[in-house]
């Protein structure tokens, strides 16, 4: 692992070997504070949901995400009576017709009170349009706060009814939507059951056979992902619990050039990012794309920002602030920090959706901000 002072000099100076896996995941002069950064100007913001624990009964709120599929718009994440990652846990479900206007959510197996059920990502695969959840249960054990964790595998019926199809993977919570590898293969960035870094590969085509791979590393703590891929050469941004010598949080990253099959060990990134899930996506227009909170001073969750690159390339180049605290916005919630973002492109615009504050304990609002692509394309 390099030390603090290699990685910042490497990160100024732009060393990394062209096309080559590196730690160096931002090219150029690093990005300073927060709120010095340009904002995103000429971004819709949606209220997707509002936390209301009086009328519902969910006192949490977390891991949204959102896709479309025939014509609708999807979202979902995880809700709780109680505290987060606790037995009862459920899975929402809302749909819109136009991103904007949303109906109200339903529950997945609203009456099943010995398993939990949480956040999780959505899947157009085979022409049918899944879902791959957490599922967990039992007592929470020293040092494994997800007892019994599977990834549990949802289809959506023709009659518009969600049906699990059982447990497809073990020790993985899913984090991101499966993405296509070179091989032929598919590949799930999430964490295991002792809040630490994995990966899932499928087995083909086949959505029901996975096989889970722990990321190890040999200083630190690396926990939630997501990734980039560019063929069978993937690259894993890791949430970094590692105090930072410098002072400053930065995310970490590890490698795989073999579709996912086998995996380097994670070490630190010269890429600024705060203890969040970050949220990763290749654009169309072959842009990377990161949502999370990259600035000098990020550690904390009181910012949103976006990261691209140009077009082809592996490191991230320029960032605008996307929501900030104490800011209101027209159509955002109350701005007491924001965390947990998730990115879809449609029809030329980026949806990212995430969790807006409202309490503690991830106690929040999820909300959706809508832009046209161009409004974040680099020029190479």
């Amino acid at each position: 692992m390099k030390n603090a002072i290699v990685w910042m000099v490497w990160g100024w100076c732009g060393l990394a070997a062209a096309g080559e896996p590196s730690e160096m995941l931002w090219e150029g002069t690093l990005p300073g504070k927060a709120a010095e950064l340009p904002v995103l100007e000429g971004v819709q913001y949606v209220r997707v949901r509002e936390r209301q624990p009086d009328v519902d009964g969910f006192r949490w709120l977390h891991g949204a995400v959102l896709s479309h599929y025939r014509g609708t718009f999807y979202a979902s994440w995880g809700c709780n009576t109680g505290h987060e990652n606790t037995v009862g846990e459920k899975i929402a479900m809302a749909t819109s017709q136009d991103g904007v206007h949303w109906n109200a959510p339903k529950i997945l197996l609203p009456d099943d009170r010995d398993i939990g059920r949480s956040h999780g990502v959505f899947w157009e695969h085979q022409g049918r349009f899944w879902a791959l959840h957490a599922q967990f249960y039992g007592t929470w054990k020293k040092h494994v706060p997800f007892p019994n964790l599977g990834m549990e595998l949802f289809l959506l019926e023709e009659n518009g009814e969600w049906v699990s199809q059982g447990v497809v993977a073990k020790g993985i919570w899913p984090l991101q939507e499966p993405i296509r590898t070179a091989s032929g293969d598919w590949v799930v960035a999430g964490v295991n059951d002792r809040f630490q870094a994995c990966v899932a590969r499928s087995e083909g085509d086949d959505p029901r056979k996975w096989t889970v791979t722990n990321i190890t590393w040999e200083k630190g703590f690396f926990s939630e992902t997501n990734l980039w891929a560019d063929g069978d050469v993937l690259t894993l941004l890791l949430r970094n619990e590692h105090p930072q010598q410098n002072g400053r949080q930065v995310a970490g990253v590890a490698w795989s050039t073999d579709g996912g099959k086998t995996w380097s060990k994670a070490v630190e990134s010269n890429l600024f990012m705060n203890v969040s899930k970050p949220g990763c996506r290749t654009l169309s227009n072959g842009q990377r794309l990161l949502a999370g909170f990259t600035a000098a001073d990020a550690f904390n969750r009181n910012y949103l920002t976006l990261a691209v690159g140009s077009p082809g390339e592996k490191t991230l180049s320029h960032v605008w602030r996307l929501r900030s605290g104490g800011v209101e916005v027209p159509g955002g919630f109350p701005p007491k920090g924001f965390s947990y973002p998730a990115i879809y492109e449609w029809n030329e615009k980026i949806y990212v959706i995430y969790s807006v504050h409202d309490g503690g304990a991830n106690q929040n609002h999820i909300e959706l901000a809508i832009f046209p692509r161009s409004a974040i394309e680099v020029v190479p």
